[in-house]
């Protein structure tokens, strides 16, 4: 069941998560390779932590604020998609 505009479902939310695991796996490993050097011992994982956490908030809230205001269709505000 698609959600109507201005309102999430169970569902958007669990998308939602999904695409902020994805994107948050996908900074870790591009914070690993520019790292410089390459080795997991060394890394910098502080800061790749913080590009994954950011990233993948950015990327739920980015899913969800699509979702809200989209409609049935897909359309955003109802017109663009």
């Amino acid at each position: 069941m698609k959600s109507e505009m201005f309102s999430l479902n169970v569902k958007d939310v669990a998308k939602g998560a999904a695409t902020a695991v994805v994107t948050g796996a996908f900074l870790a490993v591009y914070g690993i390779f520019t790292g410089g050097d390459f080795n997991l011992f060394t890394a910098d994982w502080g800061h790749i932590g913080q590009l994954a956490a950011n990233g993948s908030f950015g990327a739920f809230m980015g899913y969800l604020g699509m979702k809200f205001f989209s409609d049935k269709e897909g359309k955003v505000l109802g017109k663009i998609g």
